[in-house]
């Protein structure tokens, strides 16, 4: 380079220039999307809805807090103690039911029918147990016994097949009988249900009436019902001049309210039941009595008292007598009783049963039983029969 020479200055290039803004001029907003600004406003609104639900419905509970009582224990009225709960119970096992008793009181087999309780056809219930000795001494009328403050529930069943008065005409009970009509108050009866069962009230009493030979008891109330087709009532009954009659009326309520039908083990429930009394003179024990029979057989008549007719063999249960001589005998236990089994000379395949009392020779049944014809199954269907056998 030659140093005599001024030095060269490069030439300058052009370069773009950024414009400086003046102090007067605003600069520009930062840009949004439109979508993320509308979201923001919905989430505060979401989020001011849902506090002022929140504040709402506390302020609602604070008025309903406010506005509702406070809740009371409900208040349980006592129990009412049953009065039957330790009462004495009764179970008639021949006709099948059962009923409890006041422990004041006491259950017999009642004026008529010495034997066993539990098989009783007819049971008395008397408030006055004191009273039994002197009632049974007094005799069925009782008289000269003057003791009117006791009264008495009487159970009393009458057997399908029965025989009975209904007016001047001898009738039998059925399945069919109309109870109200069997006891003539049809015109004074009303229908209820006795543990689930129809049975029948008489409304009026039958009040009680001085007579010549004694007295004559009054029926405050009855209930009738059926049991295996047995025709069943029950009645509270006083003498003349007892006063008590609401308090029998409670009482009998009561036991009704107990009263409930149970199995017969011993009587199959569609058998029929003849009740009869011997009549032979001879034996003084011979008494009153029942037995039962298929619904195969019939009851008829005859000259020689009543007949259970069946396709086999028919069967004379209360026979005076036999009558004819012997041709073998032997003994047989039926249902706990003895029975001296006899066949006899008649020509027709007559056996005769005969019981006697325990350890004595007095005869308390004789049955006699005619075979039309003759085996081993038809003598257990006889002595089927005769094993229902039971003195009442």
């Amino acid at each position: 380079m030659d140093p005599n020479q001024p030095n060269q200055v490069p030439p300058v290039q052009n370069l773009p220039q950024t414009p400086v803004p003046s102090a007067n001029q605003t600069p520009p907003a930062p840009h949004f999307p439109k979508t993320l600004l509308i979201g923001v406003v919905v989430f505060i609104l979401v989020i001011l809805g849902a506090g002022a639900f929140v504040l709402q419905s506390k302020n609602n509970k604070q008025q309903i807090a406010q506005l509702t009582p406070a809740p009371t224990k409900p208040i349980t009225p006592p129990s009412t103690p049953d009065p039957t709960a330790n009462w004495k119970t009764y179970t008639n096992t021949m006709y099948g039911y059962t009923l409890k008793y006041p422990n004041t009181w006491e259950a017999w087999n009642g004026l008529y029918y010495p034997a066993q309780i539990s098989s009783s056809q007819v049971i008395q219930i008397i408030s006055k147990p004191d009273y039994i000795p002197l009632i049974q001494k007094a005799g069925i009328l009782l008289e000269n016994f003057e003791k009117n403050d006791y009264a008495w529930i009487e159970i009393n069943v009458t057997p399908l097949g029965q025989q009975y008065n209904h007016g001047n005409e001898l009738e039998t009970v059925t399945t069919s009988t109309d109870i109200p009509t069997f006891f003539g108050f049809k015109d004074n009866s009303q229908e209820i249900t006795l543990n689930g069962q129809v049975a029948y009230s008489m409304v009026k009493p039958i009040a009680p009436r001085e007579v010549s030979t004694g007295f004559q008891n009054g029926i405050l109330k009855r209930v009738a019902t059926r049991i295996n087709g047995n025709i069943v009532n029950m009645d509270a009954q006083y003498p003349h001049g007892f006063t008590e009659t609401n308090s029998l009326a409670e009482t009998f309520d009561q036991i009704l309210s107990t009263f409930k039908f149970t199995d017969s083990p011993n009587q199959p429930s569609s058998w029929k039941i003849f009740q009869g009394k011997s009549t032979y003179s001879q034996y003084p024990s011979l008494g009153n009595f029942m037995i039962s029979y298929p619904p195969t057989c019939t009851l008829e008549g005859s000259n020689r008292g009543p007949l259970i007719d069946c396709p086999q063999f028919s069967m004379n249960p209360q026979a005076g007598g036999h009558g004819a001589s012997l041709i073998k005998e032997d003994t047989v236990v039926l249902n706990g009783i003895t029975w001296t089994r006899r066949l006899l000379d008649k020509g027709d395949n007559t056996v005769g049963y005969s019981s006697y009392e325990t350890g004595t020779n007095n005869t308390t049944q004789l049955v006699e039983v005619i075979y039309k014809t003759y085996s081993q199954s038809v003598q257990k269907d006889v002595e089927a029969i005769i094993a229902t056998f039971k003195p009442l």
